[in-house]
């Protein structure tokens, strides 16, 4: 059900955007014969049926685990990735637009270092990323919002892009 409703708002987001959003998803575990990365990637491959390619899983388990984040990082498949810990921390994917927590958390830590995964502005892709959007089944940006500071709400004010501040003070635009 969870992954029904998440293809919902990512074809809407595709059809807008004009490209698949790049999705990470946190899994609970990888375990023998009951992995539940390897269930997800079935599921998810399963709903968007578009091929082998457009799910995959990262953990430690996965065969070459580098050149799989790797593809991620810098190709249009996989769009989404499955992984427990392996993409907690220290991977800079800037393409990622959604984040699917689907294990619980009880660290602040590991908490934020998820986030981060989806922090990173990116203008490789057309239009820019500028914000990115987290799945959260199990209730947790209510659990951490008041031990971190990342903002759960939209901006009170519509965003602009540079470029439009960049016009708006060259013509003298008063905001007032």
């Amino acid at each position: 059900k969870i992954i029904r409703e998440f293809k919902k708002y990512a074809l809407a987001q595709e059809k807008e955007l004009g490209r698949f959003p790049k999705t990470l998803v946190f899994a609970i575990n990888d375990l023998p014969h009951t992995s539940h990365a390897d269930a997800l990637v079935d599921i998810i491959n399963r709903e968007f049926a578009r091929g082998e390619g457009f799910c995959k899983k990262i953990t430690g388990n996965s065969d070459r685990p580098l050149e799989l984040i790797r593809k991620f990082r810098n190709r249009q498949e996989p769009s989404v990735a499955v992984t427990v810990d392996m993409l907690s921390t220290g991977v800079d994917v800037p393409k990622i637009e959604n984040i699917i927590l689907l294990r619980p958390i009880r660290s602040r830590i590991l908490f934020v270092q998820m986030l981060g995964r989806g922090t990173r502005l990116c203008n490789d892709v057309s239009p820019p990323k500028n914000h990115f959007t987290v799945f959260d089944v199990y209730g947790l940006l209510d659990v951490f919002k008041d031990k971190v500071d990342i903002a759960v709400e939209p901006p009170d004010k519509p965003t602009r892009t540079i470029a439009e501040i960049v016009r708006e003070i060259e013509n003298n635009v008063d905001r007032g």
